[in-house]
């Protein structure tokens, strides 16, 4: 999922969701009208790292692509960390900030902690939303050199033939810090993104009735979101398994070309 539009309307489902859980580890709040404003302001408050410059694909614009350009990561070889969906797209990153983040609200008071959760805790939201997202969209990308492919910037044709943007990459986001992607590659601007930001969307207008209805929901267990996740995750790296053959031909396809 690469609109940045579409990662702020999902964000702002995503944090108005989040919202709802909060009300349970948060004194209650008896007004309608607050818990509706607090929802829809959380909720806003994810969507600056969701899309654009200060999220994941941030590995799209020029001060990035700048940097990509002058620094030679595909020595490092899987196109380098640098690439779009590579180290910015890295699961690992944010849930290193997460662990931090918990560890740091556990020791301090709770006006500090609940400041500390509003400045760092809803950004980091904003970017853990952008990464669910490009789980479900984004299909496998096989090289070939299209300005279009991955690289608005336009990075791809002041690069080698084995540049960042024309490596092959499996679908979704890396697993590891930027090379073994696994999502369930729906395509950007298919009708499966569509219908994923219509299912997010309800579901955010869903949680701001739940404000206003003053619905909690039940306290957060990580068990069960660690399966949930698990799942997804799981049919992801089975799509990437099956997709595994046709980018072993196009890394085959681009050596031929180098050595042509």
């Amino acid at each position: 999922m690469c609109g940045r539009v579409e990662h702020r309307v999902t964000a702002v489902s995503h944090g108005a969701v989040a919202s709802l859980f909060a009300y349970a580890a948060l004194p209650p709040i008896g007004s309608p009208v607050a818990r509706v404003a607090i929802t829809v302001a959380v909720g806003l408050a994810t969507a600056p790292t969701s899309g654009g410059k200060c999220s994941p694909d941030a590995d799209q614009f020029g001060s990035w692509k700048k940097w990509d350009r002058r620094i030679p990561d595909e020595l490092l070889l899987c196109g380098g960390p640098m690439r779009h969906r590579g180290i910015s797209h890295w699961w690992g990153l944010p849930a290193a900030a997460t662990w931090g983040l918990h560890e740091a609200c556990t020791r301090l008071p709770l006006l500090l902690a609940v400041l500390l959760l509003i400045v760092a805790g809803l950004p980091l939201l904003g970017w853990w939303s952008h990464l669910w997202s490009d789980l479900w969209i984004g299909g496998q990308y096989l090289g070939g050199k299209r300005p279009e492919a991955d690289d608005p910037a336009g990075a791809w044709d002041r690069k080698s033939t084995m540049d960042a943007d024309d490596h092959p990459r499996g679908p979704g986001i890396p697993l590891f810090p930027w090379w073994g992607h696994v999502g369930l590659g729906w395509r950007v601007g298919s009708v499966g993104e569509w219908v994923y930001v219509l299912a997010t969307t309800i579901v955010g207008g869903a949680a701001v009735y739940g404000a206003w209805r003053g619905v909690i929901l039940p306290t957060w267990s990580l068990p069960a979101a660690g399966i949930a996740a698990a799942a997804v995750v799981v049919l992801g790296t089975v799509n990437s398994i099956q997709g595994l053959p046709a980018r072993t031909r196009a890394r085959r396809a681009t050596r031929r070309r180098l050595a042509a």
